[in-house]
């Protein structure tokens, strides 16, 4: 087993889309983005943009 040997709480990683296997979660997005879990519609935040970026 790995680091964590508890239940998984929530899949990171989708089998049949690669890419996900490739880009981990990061682990300390919280502080920037409030439950970063949250699917979001209208916006597109990251780090350095916690509240979205607007197209223009």
């Amino acid at each position: 087993m790995g680091k964590n040997d508890g239940p998984v709480v929530m899949a990171t990683v989708a089998p049949k889309a690669l890419v996900t296997a490739q880009r981990p979660v990061s682990t300390d997005i919280e502080p920037s983005i409030p439950k970063p879990y949250t699917a979001r519609a209208m916006a597109a935040p990251a780090m350095g943009h916690p509240d979205g970026t607007s197209q223009t």
